[in-house]
């Protein structure tokens, strides 16, 4: 039973040493013992029938290559973001990487100087290009393109079989490749950041007084309604503040809804749906404080290294997002509109008045 159990906990345990802020209870209950078992099972049964186990490696080669990094999975700009972050740690006179997923990441990488080539079709594979291959996971899409495009080219898996449950998939990324790259030494863990297209400055404009708000959200858990009343609060404290909505399409009611309440002030500027996301974040450059609900323009915020006022609810602990060197204050509830807008008015204040040189968690 021993052994039966530690096969299927590869699917909800990380194969790292480092903690890595994971739920570990969450993640376990999210699937019984017998489907994680014949979860690994058919992929194991899978990956041994095509040869791919003696093309299996823990490390990647200390040499010039050429590598095509397969990454097939969740799309949403913060997982993104935080899962391709450690390219940094690739010397990119050493290796040269090309970058196989879908298309709507694009964007997103477009002429980043880490990826040389962003491929989409998988018909536009040519195995004989490359000399390694990295996996994000042994999910059943990246191990059908692997076997059917690629099928004798050694790899490097970075979660393996790991596939459930909340935690930091920047320091996961991280981690893996330390170790890969045999980069392990303390002195790395100084660099890990969120990074996002790097064919862009990544400094802020060191602005005053300009306070941006991510409005709307995806995700009803992480949709913060009482801006208003933040902005009310924070005027009364400080009338030369500067307010810039930004945010997609799905925060237009709220950003007319918050304009309309503030009709007669030059002070706001909305934003919202008139960006792409490359706009946005130059855009973010101007900003002094940056309030938002955990979500892509957070990561946005994160990779320009902004001070936040960021906003956190459920199962999502604020260390699955953030290191303690970053210069934000997280808030977490298990509602986030039962987070008080005087609180988020309190702390942009004290944000403004004084910037903050490491991470305060706040819980309520």
């Amino acid at each position: 039973m021993n052994i039966f159990k530690k096969y299927a906990a590869a699917v909800c345990i990380p194969p790292l040493e480092e903690n890595v802020f994971l739920d570990l209870e969450a993640s376990i209950k999210r699937e019984n013992l017998i489907r994680r078992f014949f979860q690994r099972l058919i992929k194991d049964l899978i990956l041994l029938i095509y040869g791919q186990f003696k093309l299996d490696k823990n490390a990647i080669p200390d040499r010039k290559m050429k590598i095509l990094w397969i990454h097939y999975g969740r799309l949403n700009i913060g997982d993104l973001l935080m899962d391709f972050s450690p390219r940094i740690l690739f010397d990119n006179k050493k290796y040269s990487i090309d970058l196989f997923t879908k298309d709507s990441v694009n964007e997103i990488f477009i002429n980043d100087k880490y990826f040389k080539k962003l491929i989409t079709n998988p018909n536009d594979l040519n195995p004989a290009k490359y000399d390694f291959i990295i996996m994000q996971k042994f999910s059943g899409p990246i191990i059908r393109i692997k076997i059917k495009y690629l099928k004798n080219i050694p790899f490097f898996c970075i979660q393996r079989y790991f596939a459930f449950g909340n935690y930091s998939r920047l320091l996961f990324g991280y981690y893996s490749l330390f170790e890969a790259l045999n980069k392990k030494s303390l002195s790395n863990k100084k660099i890990i950041q969120t990074y996002f297209n790097l064919n862009f400055s990544h400094k802020s404009l060191n602005k005053k007084n300009n306070v941006f708000i991510a409005v709307g959200g995806a995700q009803k858990d992480r949709t913060y309604k009482k801006w208003v009343q933040v902005i009310d609060g924070l005027l009364k404290k400080q009338s030369n503040i500067n307010f810039y909505l930004v945010g997609s399409k799905n925060g237009s009611l709220d950003a007319n809804e918050i304009m309309t309440k503030f009709s007669n002030s030059k002070k706001l500027n909305n934003f919202v749906g008139k960006l792409t996301l490359i706009q946005t974040f130059e855009k973010l450059k101007e900003s002094t404080v940056f309030l938002c609900a955990d979500g892509g323009l957070m990561h946005l915020g994160k990779a320009l290294n902004l001070q936040m006022v960021a906003l956190f609810s459920g199962d999502i602990h604020p260390l699955m997002r953030f290191i303690p060197i970053d210069k934000s204050t997280a808030i977490h509830s298990r509602n986030i509109n039962s987070i008080e807008a005087d609180l988020i008015t309190s702390e942009t204040k004290k944000l403004l008045d004084s910037p903050t040189k490491k991470l305060n968690l706040i819980y309520r």
